[in-house]
C-alpha cells in the first residue's frame, strides 16, 4: 500500500473532528476494553485520530454523489491494525482496506457482510452438512451469529495477538478468505453445537482463538470447494452484484 507522507497524515489530523467522530468516539471508548495488553499498547486517542483521519481522507477522495461514513467493525480493525503499524502506516492501510481491497465490507450499507455470511453458509454445507443442519433446526444461519465476526474481519477473535495473526495473514492472501476463516471457526466448535440444545449460546462465549490451527482448516475447506464456488468469495468483498448474481 502507499504510505502517505508525514505532512499529509499531518495535516489530516489538523482538520480535527470528522463528519463520523461522534461515533468514532463512542465505539473507541469500547474497543477491546477487557483487553489489558491492547488497552496499554493502543491509546484511545491514537484510535481516535487515526478512524478520524481516515474519513477526511476517503471523503476527500470520493464523489460528492457517496457519502463515505465511519461503520461499526473499523473501530476494532484499526484496533489491531495499530498493534503492529504506526499511525501513518495505520492510515494507509485501512484506506487501502476502503478503496480497494474490501470496499463493500466498509461501507453505509455493508454489502459484502451480508453476502458474506450467506457465503459462510454455503461453505459450511459443503464441509459439514450435518453441522449445518444442526444449526438449521435452531433457524440459526450465519447472519444471525456470524454477522460480528465478519464486520470486524476476525478482530473480534480474543486474544488480540491472535487476530494480529489472522490479519497477517488475510492481507497476504485476501481480505475474502474471513469467509472460510469463519466457517474454520464455527467447525472447531462442532462438538460442543451438537451436544447443545441452546447452541446460539456456544457463540457467545468462544473460547480462546488459534489463528494457525484456524488458518490451517481454512485452507483445507477451500480445496473442498468448485473453482465457480471460489471465484464467488474471491470477488465478493468489492464486486457485491456479481457476486450476487453468481450466488443465485
Amino acid at each position: 500500500f502507499h504510505e502517505p507522507p508525514f505532512q499529509e497524515y499531518m495535516g489530516l489530523v489538523a482538520l480535527g473532528q470528522s463528519s463520523s467522530h461522534s461515533k468514532i468516539a463512542d465505539d473507541a471508548f469500547r474497543t477491546f476494553a477487557s483487553d489489558s495488553e491492547f488497552c496499554a499498547r493502543v491509546q484511545q486517542c491514537k484510535l481516535v485520530r487515526v478512524l478520524n483521519a481516515v474519513i477526511h481522507q476517503a471523503e476527500r477522495k470520493k464523489s460528492r454523489q457517496e457519502d463515505v461514513v465511519y461503520v461499526q467493525g473499523m473501530n476494532a480493525i484499526c484496533g489491531i491494525i495499530l498493534l503492529e503499524l504506526n499511525e501513518i502506516d495505520a492510515t494507509a492501510l485501512l484506506l487501502a482496506l476502503i478503496e480497494k481491497h474490501c470496499p463493500l465490507y466498509l461501507n453505509s450499507t455493508l454489502d459484502s457482510v451480508y453476502i458474506g455470511c450467506k457465503l459462510v453458509d454455503q461453505v459450511l454445507h459443503v464441509v459439514d452438512e450435518e453441522l449445518f443442519d444442526y444449526l438449521s433446526k435452531f433457524k440459526l444461519s450465519a447472519q444471525i451469529y456470524c454477522f460480528p465476526w465478519l464486520l470486524s474481519l476476525g478482530s473480534c477473535w480474543s486474544p488480540s495477538c491472535e487476530a494480529v495473526k489472522l490479519f497477517d495473514f488475510l492481507f497476504a492472501k485476501g481480505v475474502h478468505w474471513i469467509v472460510l476463516c469463519a466457517v474454520a471457526r464455527i467447525v472447531s466448535l462442532r462438538a460442543d453445537l451438537l451436544a447443545s440444545d441452546r447452541p446460539m449460546k456456544i457463540f457467545q462465549k468462544l473460547p480462546r482463538y488459534s489463528a494457525n490451527e484456524n488458518i490451517c482448516e481454512a485452507k483445507l475447506y477451500w480445496s473442498k470447494l468448485s473453482s465457480a464456488q471460489q471465484k464467488v468469495i474471491e470477488k465478493h468483498p468489492y464486486d457485491a452484484l456479481h457476486a450476487v448474481e453468481d450466488l443465485d
